[in-house]
């Protein structure tokens, strides 16, 4: 049984109860296991992305401070301040894209890493194999890429497991975010 509040008649909180499944909650803070940041992600991927969490849903920082609480890290509610909010954290802003990634296959810690871009933090979740590369994959909130020399924006708009690329194949034209001025490694572990 667990205890929640609802809107009573006349408009106010009063309390009440509720039986739920056991598999359905657990308290907090919950394991840091790749199947618990598994469970959780698969319940926000694909959610629309909100700017300031406008219409309540996430940004990017939102995003990953949502996904971080149940495991008992809090993190500040903005990618600049997150960026800073790690045990330990690598600058990697001289290195070329592929230095980055290279970087982030053999250093990056699973579901621990987030990634700052000035403005931007996605979360490090594992290294995929794609025609015989091995690739950092991400799982991010994010509104849009930008394209390299012209204003606008390839719109995403949502919560979306994203490959790190020098170069997005689909289309060259736009900026890939492990290119970027900025860009450090953040350990929250």
């Amino acid at each position: 049984m667990v205890v929640i509040p609802i809107k009573n008649e006349d408009g106010y909180a009063k309390i009440a109860y509720s039986f739920v499944e056991k598999d359905t909650f657990s308290a907090m803070p919950i394991k840091t296991t790749p199947k618990n940041f598994a469970k959780l992600i698969k319940s926000m991927v694909g959610k629309p992305y909100g700017w300031g969490n406008l219409y309540f849903n996430n940004d990017c920082s939102s995003e990953i401070r949502s996904l971080m609480l149940p495991f008992g890290i809090f993190l500040p509610r903005n990618s600049a301040d997150q960026a800073q909010a790690g045990k330990k954290y690598i600058d990697l802003s001289q290195y070329s894209s592929e230095e980055r990634l290279m970087y982030l296959v053999k250093n990056g810690k699973p579901f621990t890493t987030i990634i700052y871009i000035r403005g931007h933090v996605m979360l490090y979740i594992s290294n995929v194999k794609a025609n015989g590369k091995v690739i950092p994959m991400t799982y991010q909130n994010k509104w849009g890429l930008k394209p390299k020399k012209k204003e606008g924006r390839s719109i995403i708009g949502g919560s979306v497991f994203l490959p790190l690329l020098s170069v997005y194949p689909e289309d060259p034209s736009l900026q890939s975010l492990a290119n970027e001025k900025f860009f450090k490694l953040i350990y929250i572990d």
